[in-house]
């Protein structure tokens, strides 16, 4: 998504946009329903995505992803308002 605040120009090279922006939101602590209310999507679709990154980063948790996140850079330290 062009323009948008968590997806800054850093992205996971076997992520699309809005996976990059799951993970963000992921490492920011927010739940599935959280960060469905951030970018205007459905909580399915956010556990969806989700389900993508885990298969495409060979992870299994949340913890994973965030940790994912720390190590590439891609950790939010505050959620834009």
């Amino acid at each position: 998504m062009t323009g948008s605040p968590y997806c800054r120009s850093r992205r996971a090279p076997h992520l699309a946009a809005r996976e990059t922006e799951v993970v963000q939101l992921v490492s920011a602590g927010l739940s599935n329903r959280n960060i469905a209310t951030h970018l205007f999507i459905s909580e399915k679709t956010v556990a969806r995505h989700l389900s993508n990154i885990f298969t495409k980063l060979g992870l299994t948790s949340r913890a994973a992803v965030t940790a994912y996140a720390y190590q590439h850079g891609l950790a939010l330290t505050s959620l834009p308002a």
